[in-house]
């Protein structure tokens, strides 16, 4: 994902544009410095990081690679706040971590196929379920949801229905 560098910071690719526009239309001077005008765009959501970075203005994940600090960060997250934060579950499912938390957490992740599953996120509040399940239909994630009493569960996989779809056609039943 492309990502602009602005006044010490990131902004998505359609947010950088928005900016850029901006500046341009209140005739900012693009000067080669990020501190007056935002300059871009960087493949890979700004380059390798030491944690997940968003976008400072609509805090869309921006899918940076991560360095090895990066990825101790984020299994730090996944600890400290035992896999329930929707952010730390949108990374794990993107990085590959597994994002089960504790041993105080939960382990029921249920169906459709526990091989691939990497992270679980449960909320009682369905505008945070919504917020999630919007997230992950647009990164074209796999998920599964289902209602548990008065949680919403998801079950995020590491692959793609496209990429399930085909490994399922490659085992002969």
């Amino acid at each position: 994902m492309d990502a602009y560098v602005f006044q010490a910071d990131l902004l998505c690719g359609a947010c950088g544009l928005t900016m850029v526009n901006a500046c341009k239309a209140s005739e900012i001077e693009d000067t080669g410095d990020s501190g007056d005008f935002p300059q871009g765009p960087y493949a890979d959501g700004g380059g390798e990081s030491d944690s997940p970075q968003h976008c400072r203005e609509c805090s869309l994940f921006l899918e940076n690679p991560l360095t090895g600090d990066g990825v101790e960060y984020v299994k730090a997250s996944v600890t400290n706040n035992g896999g329930q934060s929707p952010v730390v579950a949108e990374w794990c499912a993107f990085y590959g971590i597994e994002a089960r938390g504790d041993e105080n957490t939960p382990q029921d992740v249920g169906e459709p196929d526990p091989d691939t599953a990497v992270a679980e996120y449960r909320t009682e509040d369905l505008g945070l379920a919504e917020e999630v399940a919007g997230r992950l239909v647009k990164q074209a994630k796999l998920f599964w949801c289902d209602k548990r009493g008065a949680q919403w569960v998801f079950t995020i996989h590491n692959e793609s229905a496209a990429q399930r779809d085909a490994r399922q056609s490659r085992i002969k039943v």
